[in-house]
């Protein structure tokens, strides 16, 4: 796969985030554990998935 396809797929990928994140909570992941999946903090989870949410 070249860079450039791997950066297409990463911001597909990047699209789909609410998506995603409300499957892993659906799932039972912790706010926390998503928050470390995504190398962010639990609060910067949060607000970033509501204001995704809204768009």
């Amino acid at each position: 796969m070249t860079a450039l396809a791997e950066l297409t797929r990463l911001g597909n990928d990047w699209q789909r985030r609410p998506e995603i994140i409300d499957r892993a909570r659906a799932e039972g992941a912790t706010w926390q554990s998503i928050a470390d999946a995504l190398h962010m903090t639990p609060h910067g989870v949060r607000k970033l998935h509501a204001t995704l949410r809204r768009d």
